[in-house]
């Protein structure tokens, strides 16, 4: 799962370049990933998860900024 994330957000940084809004989108679903896998480790890893919110956060703001 790391994996998909990792991609996913490596895709939105590039779509970001293209100013493509669906970088937001790949970003958040990307984080949404990190966090999941942050909560559902045998000990979790509450510093991934915090920075996976707060990137999860500034997606939407920018999702929101680009409105037309």
């Amino acid at each position: 799962m790391g994996w998909i994330a990792n991609i996913l957000l490596i895709l939105s940084i590039w779509l970001v370049g293209n100013k493509n809004r669906w970088a937001f989108v790949a970003g958040s679903v990307g984080n949404f990933l990190w966090i999941h896998r942050g909560l559902y480790q045998q000990e979790p890893m509450y510093d991934l998860v915090f920075i996976a919110v707060v990137m999860t956060v500034l997606n939407v703001r920018a999702w929101l900024k680009w409105r037309p």
